[in-house]
This record gives C-alpha cells, structure tokens and sequence, in this order.
C-alpha cells in the first residue's frame, strides 16, 4: 500500500481576503504619502521658477535701472501688452523676444494686441511661466482660449479702484508695479524683504470656483463686498454672475490677465465693478492648488510660502491712497512705501 502524501495546500478564501485586505490598507497608507512627496516636488519647482522671475525682474532693473511696467503703452511694445515680454530677454526667451519685436520691420511698428491669435508667438507655451500643480495649465488650448496662459502675476498692491484699466492716468499705484510709471528699487522704502513681487494664481478656464473666477457687477465700495458675493451654501463658488476669465493671456498688460492685488487672502473671491475684464475697479485674488496657500517671490528675490490664513486687516475699510494699508500683513507687503513694519512670520 502506497503511503499517504497530502496535496499542497492552498489559500483559503478567508485567508485570501486578509491578504488583500492588509494590501488595501498598506495602498491606503502610503497613497497620501506618495501623493505628498509628488506635491512637495511640484511646489519645489514653482518655487524654483518664481525664483528665475524674481532674478530676472532684478536683471531687468540692472540693466534699464527700472522695472517693467504691468502694461507697455507706448515705444516698440505698446497697445496693452504686458510686462513679461520685456522680460522675455532675461528668462532665456531671447528668440521669442525678437520674433516679438520684430513683428513687421517695414515700417515703425508695435506686436498685433495681445489677443491678435494670428499672431503665433501669443501662442507660444512658456513652461516656466505654468506651475506644474496648476492643473488648468495642462488642457488644450481651445477655440476660446487660443493665446497661451501664465500662473504667474505681478503685484499692483492694495490698489483696487481705477487700477485696471491701463490707459487711466493712474500714478499712485501702491504696489511696485504700475502702467505708466518706471519703478525702481529706491522707491521700495518699506524694504526689498518686505515687499511682494510676483505671486501665481490658477488658470483653468472653465471652473465656478471663487479662487479662478470673478464675480461681475461688485461696487466695490470696500472688500467685503467680493465676500458677499460669495454663495452662502457653496462657499467655494459665487451665487451668481461669475466671469472665468483667469490668466489666460501671458502677454496682456490687462491687470486682470496679468496682475493681483494684496487685499483678499489666497484662495479667496475676486470681482469687479463689470461683466468682463475691461472693469475700472476689480480686485484679483492670488490662488494656486498647493494646499494651505501660495507661492511668492519678494523684492529681494526671495520666495516665501503665503498661507491662506495670512492676516488681511479690516475688509470693510476702502483702498487707502497714502500711509498704512488696512488689509494687515497681506495689504503691508503688497504697499512698496507704505510705511509698515509687518513682515512675514
């Protein structure tokens, strides 16, 4: 008689479902991890890319002892296009920079307006002016949204009335970039270290979200009335009357396109005074997908990380035209002379 020689012996079904139940919870664990890490190499290089901005905004004052202007009006780079084309030259970009200016050499002659989509250097993606945690970046570019977007803005401060429009006779911008005034770093009396250059704000163009949309129609008497268009049961969308314009144009000196103001904390609402960006008074609100806040880069080239719970002051007081601003920590270091001593903890 042959002796007895059991068979190999397999999973039992309870034994396979605790299995891939302790599989299920080790994915579960490390998931947020890996997502942080991919998070955390993001921000690192929006970091790095604003870093570049800040260096060449300094190369830039090096060379024509100025900044540029939030909108070129008037020589080779007029008719509302915005400040980074002169900055094309100190970001690598010199082949784009001359495609630019040398739009038509038969006679003296400025680039088509900054949503001219026959124009192909409009349409030319800039990586390094996309962040790469910014998703609305990625899409393609569509019928309506043909010229190439930016997540990155220059700072106008906690000026909001009449600062959006480039062609008003505005001289008392607050922030270190105006439309039709050269600034310099002597004017920055509140200190390089305490004064903020450039910021990002998201692009996607198709959200009801408040921190990638404006609210139309605000009197913007003061802040708080972006914050009352805000729904009372949606808190992260508007009750009504929402604008998706974002950063959709990279080379419009339109504030709306290219700029941001030092009032409503990041992620917020913004608004203006319209239906669409051609408003006199608005309020752009920074914004990014990075949790708890923005990246930014100050006068001194430094970058700093603004959470969303950065102190913003009274919200019911209006722009202030001279001295402090009433918008706390984040109206301070929008104000190049205002005269504060807030700086970042």
């Amino acid at each position: 008689m042959l002796p007895y020689s059991p068979g190999k012996r397999g999973f039992t079904l309870v034994e396979l479902l605790v299995v891939i139940a302790i599989i299920g919870v080790l994915i579960a664990l490390l998931l947020p991890a890996v997502q942080q890490a991919r998070e955390a190499a993001r921000r690192s290089q929006c970091t790095n890319q604003l870093k570049q901005l800040g260096l060449a905004l300094h190369n830039h004052h090096d060379t024509y002892q100025h900044f540029p202007r939030l909108a070129v009006l008037e020589g080779p780079y007029h008719i509302r296009v915005g400040a980074m084309i002169p900055l094309l030259p100190f970001m690598e970009q010199n082949a784009l920079a001359e495609q630019i200016k040398n739009y038509d050499t038969s006679v003296w002659s400025s680039p088509p307006s900054p949503w001219d989509t026959s124009f192909s250097p409009w349409k030319q993606r800039i990586d390094t002016l996309l962040c790469p945690s910014d998703t609305g970046a990625d899409k393609t570019y569509r019928a309506d949204r043909p010229v190439a977007p930016s997540s990155y803005r220059f700072s106008i401060g906690d000026s909001y009335l009449d600062a959006y429009n480039p062609q008003d006779n505005k001289t008392n911008y607050r922030g270190i970039f105006s439309a039709k005034l050269d600034q310099k770093f002597r004017d920055i009396t509140d200190g390089t270290s305490n004064t903020i250059m450039m910021a990002e704000r998201l692009t996607d163009f198709q959200t009801p979200f408040i921190n990638q949309t404006h609210a139309n129609s605000i009197s913007l008497s003061d802040p708080s009335t972006c914050w009352d268009a805000v729904s009372t049961t949606k808190r992260d969308q508007f009750s009504s009357g929402a604008n998706p314009a974002a950063s959709q144009r990279w080379n419009d000196g339109q504030a709306c396109f290219t700029g941001f103001n030092t009032v409503i904390a990041p992620n917020g609402p913004s608004c203006w005074d319209s239906t669409n960006e051609n408003a006199d008074r608005a309020i752009t609100t920074v914004s990014s997908n990075h949790p708890g806040g923005i990246c930014a880069v100050l006068a001194d080239a430094s970058v700093r990380f603004i959470p969303e719970t950065i102190d913003t002051g009274d919200m019911t007081q209006a722009q202030p035209t001279s001295g402090q601003s009433p918008y706390g920590v984040w109206g301070a270091l929008g104000s190049k002379s205002g005269g504060e001593t807030k700086p970042l903890p």
